[in-house]
């Protein structure tokens, strides 16, 4: 599975060859970096004093891309008359469902309001411990590491039939640690567990072609299966 890149042959006329991933990050980067977040809050801010003029109250409820802006919604205060914001966390078709759900709940079927979303922290979560000792008691002997550097240093020593990482880890990064354990050893199972799947399915990604990778929420029984079945492959 390939993902397209989110951005036009004209943007790469205009600015030049896109950076690589993992590669290292120029003046040039760090500046086109910076223009276009400070075009985007210019855009941003203009069409919510636009939207206040229209309707002027002092509560703003934001959903979709544009609103995770985190730098641009900590300017939202400064630069508009909303003095409270809630902005919906859920910024894909997840959004759109809950809001259809919502709205038919509310609008179409009058119903009260019953829950107040305090946070999105939903579904099941498990630790690192919880997920060795379901993998052991599945029947696989797991070593765990709590960063990829010194993964990747047992991995040196002695050979593994799978690498099971997350992405986003200290001193080395998941999709670093998967390229290096397959030029150790090609033959290496590799399965991401992320939040991040669009990374590391990104065609431009540097994480090996042949990975497995799996999107949390993720529930243990779930992890387990796809563990049985990658390594029976």
């Amino acid at each position: 599975m390939k993902l397209a890149r989110h951005f036009s042959e004209r943007m790469e006329k205009l600015f030049g060859e896109p950076r690589r991933p993992h590669a290292e990050i120029t003046q040039r980067d760090m500046d086109l970096a910076f223009a276009l977040q400070h075009r985007f809050e210019e855009v941003f801010f203009h069409l919510l004093n636009q939207l206040h003029t229209r309707v002027p109250l002092e509560d703003l409820a934001m959903a979709g891309g544009c609103a995770l802006n985190s730098v641009a919604n900590g300017k939202l205060f400064d630069h508009t008359p909303f003095r409270r914001t809630y902005i919906q966390p859920a910024a894909g078709d997840e959004g759109l469902a809950i809001g259809a759900a919502l709205h038919t709940y509310h609008s179409v079927l009058k119903q009260p309001r019953r829950h107040e979303l305090k946070h999105s922290y939903l579904g099941p979560e498990f630790s690192e411990s919880r997920i060795q000792a379901a993998l052991q008691n599945a029947g696989f002997d797991v070593i765990s590491f709590d960063n990829g550097l010194s993964a990747y240093q047992r991995l040196r020593e002695e050979p593994f039939e799978l690498l099971l990482t997350d992405i986003v880890m200290p001193e080395m990064d998941g999709i670093e640690l998967a390229r290096r354990a397959a030029e150790l050893d090609p033959d290496i199972k590799i399965m991401f567990i992320t939040g991040f799947a669009a990374v590391a399915l990104n065609s431009d990604s540097s994480a090996p072609k042949h990975a497995k990778v799996l999107s949390k929420p993720i529930h243990l029984r779930e992890l387990v299966n796809e563990v049985q079945k990658l390594l029976a492959a």
